[in-house]
């Protein structure tokens, strides 16, 4: 069944990268708020 729907394994993919990537965007600046 999930062989069916390559794109949504591509889009599976993509989703839980982006996150990580508002994650460590977030985390960059509230670590550098404190240091100013």
């Amino acid at each position: 069944m999930l062989n069916q729907l390559p794109a949504t394994n591509s889009t599976s993919l993509i989703i839980p990268f982006l996150a990580g990537l508002v994650i460590i965007i977030i985390a960059y600046f509230v670590f550098n708020k404190p240091k100013k």
